[in-house]
């Protein structure tokens, strides 16, 4: 498996440095990848660049407290979240507070520099290998490592003239984080269970309907959360399709249909309501 070691900024280097000779000796089935140290001089880095990108399995950011902005380290985590999954780009944070991470990088998962939460980290990168080792061999290869690593980047630390304290955000933009997230959070919620429920539905009218045929065109246009799907069938006359919902409705052109009573033995669809 290719790790992909994100850096930026001085300290971040040194410690993404460290990271990989540390990682390659915990991990040994684990290649880890940096580009300070892994693209020659004089070759065309924005190609082996791209290229290391497109190999990797996932991805370590190593972010401080002047990088948080990178549009490299945002780069780098996108190709790599959009080639494997988000959970396998992974924030490693070097005396920054995890609320001080704004998204785009604060929506991936973020590992304290601390034993335990790095520990953590490295159990799952060996599950994520295609032949992950013992967990008990994992761990003491990490014992056994962890002071020298720990030792070097406190050393990167005090040569980059970081102090102890830690940076921190505006009340009011956390905040605005927080708002947004509950309303995406909501929008997918409310949306994802209207399309559920009307799919239940379209099973229940049997059949090739006209009602059926608007429930397809809602499914194709899924932009607005509905929060209720409402459909009345009778044996036979109209019936009525009518989506609602306070954040938003979905409307068609078509209120009213007119279906054919259903074949003798047949019993007609129930009266449905789905929230």
């Amino acid at each position: 498996m290719k790790a992909f070691i994100s850096v930026s900024g001085q300290l971040s280097t040194q410690v993404g440095k460290q990271l990989k000779d540390w990682l390659a000796a915990v991990l040994q089935h684990v290649e880890p990848w940096i580009a300070v140290d892994d693209i020659n001089k004089g070759a065309q880095w924005p190609t082996q660049l791209a290229e290391s990108l497109t190999e990797s399995d996932c991805g370590i950011l190593v972010l401080s407290a002047d990088n948080l902005t990178s549009p490299w380290l945002m780069y780098e985590a996108g190709v790599i979240a959009a080639r494997t999954n988000m959970e396998r780009v992974v924030g490693l944070l070097i005396d920054v507070a995890p609320s001080v991470v704004a998204p785009p990088l604060g929506l991936y998962q973020l590992t304290q520099f601390e034993r335990a939460d790095i520990l953590k980290l490295i159990h799952r990168m060996n599950n994520w290998t295609n032949n992950p080792r013992a967990s008990e061999t994992v761990e003491r290869a990490f014992d056994a490592l962890w002071p020298d690593f720990e030792t070097r980047v406190q050393s990167c630390k005090a040569t980059c003239g970081v102090t102890s304290e830690m940076p921190s955000r505006d009340p009011h933009s956390l905040l605005v984080e927080i708002l947004e997230l509950t309303r995406d959070v909501y929008r997918r919620t409310c949306s994802s269970a209207a399309d559920n429920r009307i799919r239940v539905l379209q099973n229940e009218i049997r059949g090739s309907t006209p009602a059926a045929g608007i429930l397809d065109g809602l499914l194709a246009n899924p932009s607005t959360a509905v929060e209720s799907v409402s459909i009345q069938m009778r044996q036979a006359g109209p019936a009525e399709f009518r989506p609602s919902g306070a954040t938003g409705t979905r409307q068609s052109s078509v209120t009213t249909l007119q279906l054919n009573p259903p074949p003798a033995g047949v019993m007609p669809a129930r009266d449905t309501l789905g929230t």
